[in-house]
């Protein structure tokens, strides 16, 4: 015997934002390139689907020092073009995707110190308590890199897709003669920029400069940005009855997520309570039992 019928769809294929870098001249006539890494979802694969730059199908290439697409994953398509600017789309069988266009260069970060985040991590909550300052505030990020332009106001930083509050009056040109070359010596070119680290939990946060909605090009790497894991310091009380009770875990980097949270008492997992939750205290349900 056989069922009825019925039918389901793909996912028509979405652009979500276009990195792109000025490239090496290509061919004999040394034409201008743009590295460029597409982003978004349901691109499917390069088997069945089609990346078009200004109506032109791009194609695979046959060596990643020539042009044409790279790499392709449902997520991501890298790709060098010959040309400086372009309107973008996709086709996944008759699916088409939106369009989104290129033509400045992407910003590109500086990967050295102090330009990325510290390796020992930040609190969950965000605020340093670093006891050289009176008042423990806000901690801070602070990048460096190329094409951030000079309005502060167009640029925005993102922690693991969380938005990081760049601090007013914080843009301002790098004068240090050691990272000139970085910018290939364009003047006042090199800036610098902080952000106010926002709460939030993990160990490799990707983080993101995105100016006037174009992020910065990732295709020479990535800086991730690390929280400190979660420490206990009490409990109060160190006792429960036989019948169970509430106990209040007191420490530092339990998150603002109560949902990302898990206790347990032996191989017993603990409910965490929805009342007082925060980034140094919360409570747990202790079931009945002895012991």
């Amino acid at each position: 015997q056989r069922s009825n019928v019925e039918s389901f769809t793909y996912l028509p294929p979405r652009l979500d934002t276009i990195e792109n870098l000025d490239g090496e001249p290509y061919g004999l006539t040394q034409d201008p390139t743009t590295d460029l890494i597409v982003r978004g979802e349901n691109f499917g694969t390069s088997e069945i689907s089609k990346i078009y730059i200004d109506g032109v199908v791009q194609p695979m290439a046959p060596s990643p020092q020539e042009a044409g697409v790279s790499n392709w994953t449902h997520e991501m398509i890298s790709l060098k073009y010959v040309g400086v600017s372009g309107l973008v789309y996709i086709d996944v069988g008759e699916l088409r995707s939106n369009n989104e266009t290129f033509n400045k260069s992407s910003p590109t970060l500086l990967m050295q110190a102090p330009y990325i985040p510290r390796d020992v991590g930040y609190r969950t909550e965000g605020i340093t308590k670093d006891t050289s300052f009176t008042n423990p505030g806000p901690d801070e990020l602070m990048l460096a890199g190329c094409h951030f332009q000079s309005n502060e106001g167009n640029l925005k930083i993102t922690v693991g897709g969380r938005d990081c509050p760049v601090k007013a009056g914080s843009l301002e040109v790098v004068v240090e003669d050691s990272s000139d070359e970085f910018c290939e010596g364009a003047k006042n070119e090199l800036r610098k920029v902080t952000c106010a680290i926002p709460e939030g939990t993990g160990a490799m946060e990707e983080v993101v400069l995105i100016r006037g909605g174009n992020p910065n090009f990732r295709g020479d790497g990535t800086i991730y940005l690390s929280y400190l894991p979660p420490e206990v310091d009490s409990f109060t009380p160190n006792w429960v009855d036989t019948k169970g009770g509430d106990v209040l875990i007191r420490g530092d980097n339990f998150g603002n997520n109560k949902n990302l949270v898990s206790v347990y008492m032996g191989s017993t997992k603990l409910r965490v309570k929805d009342e007082g939750f925060s980034h140094t205290s919360f409570y747990v349900e202790v079931p009945e039992g002895q012991g």
